[in-house]
């Protein structure tokens, strides 16, 4: 789910506060997919990286979700006729949320008979932490 909104401040609002514009971007995803990788060659085909643990499914367990807001606040100044600067200000992830971007799908066992590896279902990657950023447009 993807939610944008931009607004632009009327030109009947003061004159201080006209020619700022705000935008928003919310993005919503459910988890990813997984298998119980077991991190052997169980079927013994030379390949160590595809083989389920046990009886397994494909995909039998979900990752989880990802949830970020960025946000954009501008202002419009004119200079001249033909001149204008514009003052930037953006954020991402405003809420600073720890969203995963792989996991560790190894459970490390050939069987469920065993407990998996300590580092089964961990975070292996992440997306980025809050990131704000300024800039200055000269338009001419």
């Amino acid at each position: 789910f993807t939610f944008n909104l931009m607004a632009e401040a009327p030109r009947t609002f003061p004159r201080v506060l006209r020619h700022f514009s705000v935008a928003t971007i919310t993005t919503l995803e459910s988890g990813k997919p997984y298998s119980y990788r077991a991190g052997t060659d169980v079927n013994h085909d030379f390949l160590n990286t595809t083989d389920r643990v046990g009886l397994s499914g494909r995909n039998v367990f979900t990752g989880p979700g990802y949830a970020s807001v960025d946000i954009r606040i501008s202002r419009r100044i004119s200079l001249s006729e033909r001149v204008s600067l514009e003052l930037i200000g953006e954020a991402f992830n405003v809420f600073n949320r720890f969203n995963v971007q792989d996991i560790n799908d190894v459970y490390g066992r050939q069987t469920f008979d065993q407990p998996p590896l300590a580092t089964f279902k961990t975070p292996t990657a992440a997306f980025d932490p809050r990131d704000i950023q300024l800039a200055v447009k000269l338009k001419f």
